[in-house]
């Protein structure tokens, strides 16, 4: 009988152990908030104070593409030597990115610098020694960190920023383009430089201010550089956020000029090889211009997620780009004393936890099937 008992003792263990395991791995894969495919939208404003240029708190709220909740709340830090905040009575602020490697989303706003939150002066007013400028970072398991600039848009609003996944990249209302933390890479527009983006492997922006419209640089520079302008948008524009399709000969421009002007809407932009044209605007079903924007261009019809210019209760909506009637539709509004910016599509993990998590997996069920095959002692 003690024999028996030894011999299926290390079985038992291991049998315990594997059952442990099989029950953390599927905990593990839910701690990470974000579901690849879903749309995140950020959120400024607590719900109760009003939105000002003091700063309010910032939240990145994750939905399905039709619009349901997720549940998934990511709240930044609001006070303290992690906070970060953004100015909640400022349009021109809190646009959100994913980085073109997919693993973060990112954005730009105000630290704690000489002085702690809440602030009781303006946000875009104050210098940047007071509260400096920074790009926030959000990974596919809600962390949150960021890096922050050393003076750059002092006296002015952080609007954007974007990330490869190594480097970082902010635009505002002055200084320029700026690869965080400190080097100024172009001055160009640098007046009215609003959303960054990366498409197709080049470093681009949409600008207010000179020769409105989206600008790109070769490739992502570190260092100084030219960018050239890629869509003229007009002088009566007002362009924010934008898309480009994969083949780079689609653009979509998220405008906020109003629905009385030509521009007001989504514009799309079509390359014949030589010149982009804008085909149309969509606009029907809208009661204000839009200003972020995000596409998914992977279907017959691209599907374009917003967030409109409306001053309060503004919106979530898409289109699904079908022609020039295509109608909006509202997925989720913002609450009283709430206001979203930004939006952008979910980030994912990390290949290398995906397969660790998959290899620990496969590992376990292997052992407990050649246990399973091993005879035991009668």
């Amino acid at each position: 009988m003690l024999r028996h008992l030894s011999t299926r003792r290390p079985a038992l263990r291991y049998l315990a152990l594997s059952a442990a395991l099989l029950a953390w791995l599927p905990s593990v894969a839910l701690a990470q908030p974000f579901t690849g495919g879903n749309i995140v939208v950020l959120q400024i404003g607590d719900g109760t104070n009003a939105l000002a240029n003091t700063g309010n708190p910032v939240t990145l709220l994750e939905f399905t593409p039709a619009g349901a909740p997720t549940g998934v709340s990511v709240a930044i830090p609001n006070t303290g030597p992690t906070a970060m905040r953004i100015t909640g009575s400022a349009t021109s602020e809190g646009f959100l990115s994913r980085s073109s490697n997919g693993l973060s989303l990112n954005f730009a706003g105000y630290v704690e610098g000489t002085s702690t939150f809440p602030s009781t002066v303006s946000l875009p007013g104050s210098a940047a020694t007071v509260y400096p400028r920074a790009v926030g970072t959000v990974n596919a398991a809600g962390a949150f960190s960021f890096t922050t600039l050393t003076g750059q848009f002092s006296l002015g609003n952080p609007r954007s920023a974007v990330s490869d996944g190594t480097n970082a990249w902010a635009a505002g209302s002055n200084t320029g383009i700026v690869v965080a933390p400190s080097t100024v890479i172009s001055t160009t527009n640098s007046t009215n430089n609003r959303v960054m983006n990366i498409a197709n492997g080049n470093l681009s922006y949409s600008t207010g201010s000179g020769t409105r419209g989206i600008y790109s640089f070769a490739g992502t520079p570190t260092t100084a550089a030219t960018p050239t302008l890629l869509i003229g948008t007009g002088a009566a524009s007002s362009p924010y956020g934008f898309a480009i399709n994969p083949a780079g000969n689609l653009a979509y421009v998220a405008d906020d000029s109003g629905l009385g002007a030509a521009n007001g809407g989504v514009q799309r932009w079509d390359f014949n090889g030589s010149t982009w044209a804008n085909t149309y605007t969509l606009s029907t079903g809208l009661t204000s211009g839009v200003r972020g924007l995000t596409v998914d261009f992977s279907g017959a019809n691209p599907v374009i997620y917003g967030i409109d210019a409306a001053a309060t209760a503004n919106h979530l909506i898409s289109f699904t780009d079908i022609g020039p009637a295509s109608a909006a539709s509202t997925l989720a509004t913002a609450g009283a004393n709430f206001i979203f910016r930004g939006v952008a599509f979910s980030p994912v993990p990390e290949p290398a936890t995906v397969l660790g998590l998959c290899a620990a997996g496969a590992g376990v069920l292997g052992f407990v099937r050649r246990l399973r095959r091993k005879p035991t002692a009668d």
